[in-house]
C-alpha cells in the first residue's frame, strides 16, 4: 500500500501500516460474504495487482480484534501501462456496508 487515507484505515481497524507492507493476514481476518476466510491472494486489490483483473462489488468482512466484523463493499482495478499493458499498480475503493447488511439480516428474520 502506497497511498491511503485515515478514514480507510479506520474502516479496516488499522491505526498504522508498516512501511511498504500490504494488509497482512495477521492484522485482521478477512472473510467472504458467507463468513469463510478468504486467502490473501484472493482479495480484490491483490487480484488486480497479480492478475490484472478488475473486481467489482465484492463484499468482504474484516474481523476485528474485538471479535466484531466490519463489512465492506470492495472494488479494485489494475493501473496498466499504456505502452506495454503491464500492471503498474492497483486502485481499491471500499464502502462500509455493515449497517445495510445488519438491516437486511433483521428484515429477513422478520419475514421468516
Amino acid at each position: 500500500i502506497v497511498f491511503y487515507n485515515d478514514a480507510a484505515l479506520r474502516m479496516i481497524g488499522i491505526e498504522q501500516l508498516p512501511s511498504g507492507d500490504y494488509l497482512s493476514p495477521g492484522v485482521v481476518e478477512v472473510v467472504n460474504s458467507l463468513g469463510s476466510p478468504i486467502d490473501h491472494s484472493d482479495r480484490p486489490g491483490i487480484v488486480a495487482l497479480d492478475q490484472g483483473k478488475v473486481s467489482e462489488n465484492v463484499e468482504l468482512g474484516y474481523v476485528m480484534r474485538d471479535g466484531s466484523t466490519r463489512w465492506l463493499n470492495v472494488n479494485a482495478a489494475p493501473v496498466v501501462s499504456p505502452e506495454d499493458n503491464t500492471v503498474l499498480g492497483a486502485v481499491s475503493t471500499f464502502v462500509d456496508v455493515s449497517v445495510q447488511r445488519e438491516q437486511k439480516r433483521m428484515l429477513e428474520e422478520q419475514v421468516s
